[in-house]
């Protein structure tokens, strides 16, 4: 079974494939301090987006609210057929990433058109196609894996088809030129945090934007691992049958399935759902504490794997290093004008 499904294209779709293409580089990857399975529930969940997120790439804690899914039929288990998905039933009105992208450019948003539709390709495939009017569409691609229990690996990808673009009013356009001016020259003058909006697929503006949301999640993602380990815990007692739940349901109940069925390497992978496995020490591998820092890595977990970080963290240490250089030159030069 495991070879069977290991020779089954990756469910790519043509906006993906076409970013690809283009961008070759344009992917994201980082490796996350918690299952599998957390890591599944968590980007089912569109409704936790303006909370663990709030003031990264549009979003905002005020978006939050009830949000209304309804599942689609499930497709066949043909090559690349998603599993299962579901329809944000009011997507202008409720989904967040509609609504931060209506709250800065209102005419990019068409309320009566827009459509949102979240989806699952078993074993490890998730994506939001987001189609905010007419001919435009913007979609997250995520590819999960486990790599250990209790940890896992992440692939993400931005893609994006502007479509017709509408007009946008000079005075907006203006306040937006002129507040990432300021951003961009502050930061220059006197530091401060990366931008938090997006950044063309593949830079590092792109990645340092994506680590920002996983950073969001990873901290208490972990220790509810850890927590559910520890107590027998399963998704069961904390689950919450809303609407918005609806896939969060249905990816555990096929990781259930999955679980007992002969597949070992998805077995293993499942084996830290507490309550229905062995003992605490082997639900999950969450038994040792770690550090914040170990918890929101960013150089093991991403950098020294990343060819653009990597490039880049090179010339800020170059940098570093010559205005060190600089430095006590110019404290040198002083000294010897003040002996003069």
């Amino acid at each position: 079974a495991a070879e069977a499904e290991a020779a089954l294209p990756l469910p790519l779709s043509p906006l993906l494939r076409q970013l690809c293409e283009r961008s070759p580089a344009a992917g994201f990857q980082r490796d996350l301090p918690y299952g599998y399975e957390l890591l599944g529930e968590n980007l089912l969940d569109v409704s936790h987006l303006p909370f663990s997120h709030h003031g990264v790439g549009g979003l905002a804690r005020e978006a939050g609210g009830s949000l209304e899914l309804r599942p689609l039929p499930p497709s066949p288990p043909a090559p690349g057929a998603a599993r299962f998905s579901a329809a944000v039933l009011q997507p202008a009105r409720d989904d967040p990433v509609l609504k931060g992208m209506a709250a800065a450019f209102p005419s990019m948003v068409d309320s009566a058109a827009a459509s949102v539709n979240i989806s699952f390709f078993a074993p490890q495939h998730v994506r939001y196609e987001r189609r905010p009017r007419p001919g435009a569409a913007a979609n997250v691609e995520l590819f999960l894996c486990p790599t250990a229990q209790g940890r896992s690996r992440v692939f993400l990808f931005n893609a994006f088809a502007a479509g017709a673009r509408p007009a946008v009013p000079a005075s907006r356009m203006a306040r937006l030129l002129l507040s990432k001016a300021v951003g961009a020259v502050r930061r220059l003058l006197v530091g401060g945090p990366p931008p938090r909006s997006f950044g063309a697929p593949g830079t590092v503006a792109d990645h340092m934007l994506s680590h920002l949301i996983f950073d969001g999640d990873g901290i208490f993602l972990h220790y509810q691992g850890q927590r559910m380990a520890e107590r027998g815990l399963s998704f069961r007692d904390y689950f919450t049958p809303t609407s918005a739940d609806a896939l969060v349901l249905r990816f555990r109940t096929w990781l259930s399935s999955a679980r007992r069925g002969s597949d070992p390497a998805v077995a293993a992978a499942a084996g830290s759902e507490a309550g229905e496995t062995g003992e605490a020490g082997e639900r999950g591998g969450y038994g040792r504490s770690l550090e914040r820092a170990q918890l929101l890595d960013r150089y093991d977990s991403h950098t020294r794997h990343c060819a653009v970080c990597s490039a880049e963290l090179d010339r800020v240490r170059a940098a570093a290093k010559l205005c060190k250089r600089l430095g006590e030159a110019c404290i040198a030069l002083a000294g010897g004008v003040l002996a003069a």
